[in-house]
């Protein structure tokens, strides 16, 4: 049995043996989506070459992400998502999709599942996946001031809550998370 050359097997990333299409969710006659996380053009349009592989691009958080057009609007799309809504079904309110091996690039199906938040979370720190500390980009601290933080508070009667706060720029409350050890456990 021989495999139809494909464009990614000359550049040397794997032999496809057999690739399932099915229609995109929402986009039933213009677009579908392979087990291996590719989408393709397969309605006519003007300019539409029918049959072509889309190409993606890479959000800011590293998801590939497609544009399809319908009813001259275009949208984007997650290819993961897209992927799991045509050969798993519709994903639950409150559920999101994981990427197994970590890699939000690998859009096969075999790698991703339909998990809630709190195990995306859990997988994503279990496998040292998850940006913690000076790495997320919403932190406002640094580990050397939630250790100053610690040390200050714990030691001698220092400043409370509210002054520490208002010396670093963070809310009282996120003073007290660090203090009892709920944020920056890392640290």
């Amino acid at each position: 049995m021989s495999a139809r050359r494909t464009g990614q097997q000359e550049k040397g990333e794997g032999v496809r043996l057999q690739e399932s299409w099915k229609p995109v969710v929402g986009y039933s006659g213009l677009y579908e989506v392979s087990d291996q996380g590719r989408v393709r053009r397969v309605g006519a349009g003007r300019g539409v070459v029918t049959g072509r592989v889309l190409r993606t691009t890479k959000q800011n958080a590293g998801y590939l992400m497609v544009g399809l057009w319908q009813a001259n609007r275009a949208s984007n799309h997650l290819v993961h998502r897209l992927v799991v809504e045509a050969f798993v079904g519709p994903i639950p309110e409150g559920h999101e999709v994981n990427h197994l091996d970590g890699d939000k690039t690998n859009n096969v199906l075999s790698n991703l599942e339909v998990v809630t938040r709190s195990e995306n979370m859990k997988h994503a720190s279990a496998n040292g996946l998850a940006y913690r500390g000076e790495l997320n980009g919403q932190a406002v601290l640094t580990a050397k001031q939630v250790g100053e933080i610690r040390r200050r508070y714990v030691h001698g009667g220092g400043p409370g809550y509210k002054a520490l706060g208002a010396e670093y720029g963070v809310s009282w409350e996120a003073v007290r998370n660090i203090i009892k050890g709920r944020v920056w456990q890392h640290v």
